[in-house]
């Protein structure tokens, strides 16, 4: 409910294992350029480490991480570059307003997002940590980085809506796009017009003013159409908003046209993980709708294209799917049961995104899935998936994890504890990961030369 169907992520979550490999590598060679002559990658690392420490559940890592670099910016300020580093201090503090948005916080992440936007187009002082940056200081910064004005912009729009998504705000979202036209210039609001229709469209859904929602999105095709923008998932809101009003019908046609608009030669080609994206929701509202055998088509196509994109959540969103299926005698043969079940074990048991991990063992811990009994592999991944729920509520997705941690608990509550990093691949990733959260928080830059 939260995502922008207008305006996705584009980029594959693959395999954290890799990422921080990888982050590990960039980290020292940026260490040794800052060394010798000032680089601003640096903080591209802590910012990329803090996004690991965020799919990894570790929400107050992430912001510490997000801190140090900020400090670390501050320190290089005031004996390199005062532009450069003030300039490479805005995108950690925007992340803190994302891990706000994470925990339910949506009044620290709009302030923050509010912050940046009033800092390049209102001319107003922010402290940054007690760090003040001056208005006058912005024509330094944007010819620093050109793009920071424009990102400031979407973060106050876009981001701002994600938050009173997550944080289930919805008379608070309709109040902030109302407000919108008396905070910015009715010029740049424009091109964000479709994501502020589709806010508008979900913040009455969730406030179950269907009739509202369907005319605000009748509105929103009709600019997308305007724009030449083909946004297929969209209709899988429309297909939600029927649902809810029961008009399931009018919710299955929206489910066609969403995968006729998938077949476009045009957007297959231009970007791969919008039509995968758009079809495992395509499966997941078939789902609800209990048309179980196109559910089943339509996730079977999302769990390839995932595949083929080395997208590990999106491969284990799929299979979720596909499991949950068998117990609704699907077209799916036994076989094929038994491949999505354990294909599901095996990739959740070594991916390390803890809420979509959590999520996949809830599901291998159905009854349904498994023979009749609480005892054997079922009541295993409850206890694994009761464990990490409880680990999360306070950190990732903490309302997400409250319900359906008591969910698991109505279903038989697991006995003892359960430590969800105590298998092998857990215990070296949690390692590495803190081996990575070490040196990014016991890293302090030597005094570096002007350049």
């Amino acid at each position: 409910m939260s995502r922008l169907t207008t305006r996705m992520d584009t980029k594959p979550k693959r395999n954290l294992v890799s990422a921080c490999e990888q982050l590990q590598a960039e980290f020292a060679r940026s260490c040794h350029k800052l060394e010798v002559q000032g680089n601003c990658s640096l903080i591209g690392c802590y910012n990329l480490g803090a996004l690991l420490q965020y799919h990894y559940g570790e929400l107050n890592r992430a912001e510490q991480i997000c801190h140090r670099a900020i400090e670390i910016c501050q320190a290089l300020a005031c004996q390199d570059s005062q532009v450069r580093w003030t300039a490479q201090m805005i995108q950690p503090y925007i992340n803190l307003g994302r891990i706000a948005a994470a925990r339910g916080d949506s009044a620290l992440s709009l302030r923050i997002y509010d912050n940046v936007y009033r800092l390049f187009h209102k001319d107003c002082a922010l402290a940054i940590d007690g760090y003040l940056i001056y208005g006058g200081i912005i024509p330094d910064l944007n010819r620093e980085d050109p793009s920071l004005a424009k990102i400031s912009r979407n973060v106050y729009v876009l981001e701002s809506i994600r938050a009173l998504l997550q944080a289930y705000d919805y008379e608070g979202l309709l109040k902030f796009l109302d407000d919108l036209p008396n905070q910015a210039s009715c010029e740049w609001i424009s091109c964000q017009d479709h994501a502020i229709l589709e806010g508008r469209m979900k913040a009455l859904l969730g406030m179950s003013r269907c009739r509202d929602a369907l005319s605000a999105g009748r509105e929103l095709i009709t600019r997308l159409s305007h724009d030449g923008v083909r946004c297929p998932a969209v209709y899988t809101v429309f297909a939600e908003i029927y649902r809810q009003s029961g008009h399931t019908a009018n919710a299955g046609k929206a489910l066609d046209m969403g995968e006729k608009g998938l077949m476009h030669e045009n957007l297959r080609c231009t970007d791969p993980y919008t039509p995968m994206f758009a079809m495992y929701l395509i499966a997941l509202e078939r789902l609800l709708l209990q048309d179980f055998d196109r559910a089943l088509v339509a996730a079977r196509t999302a769990l390839t294209r995932a595949g083929e994109l080395c997208d590990e959540v999106g491969v284990i969103k799929a299979l979720i799917i596909l499991t949950d299926l068998r117990s609704h005698g699907s077209g799916l043969s036994e076989g094929d049961s038994v491949d999505w079940y354990r294909q599901l074990e095996t990739t959740c048991g070594g991916s390390f995104y803890r809420f979509e991990k959590a999520l996949a063992y809830a599901e291998l811990a159905n009854e349904n899935c498994r023979a009749q009994t609480r005892t054997g592999p079922g009541a295993h991944y409850r206890q694994r998936a009761f464990a990490m729920f409880r680990a999360l509520q306070n950190s990732r997705l903490g309302r997400h994890a409250r319900e359906l941690s008591n969910q698991l608990a109505d279903a038989g509550s697991p006995a003892g504890q359960y430590d969800f990093d105590s298998t092998r691949q857990e215990i070296v990733f949690h390692k590495s990961i803190d081996s990575v959260y070490e040196r990014l928080m016991k890293f302090s830059p030597a005094v570096v030369s002007a350049t």
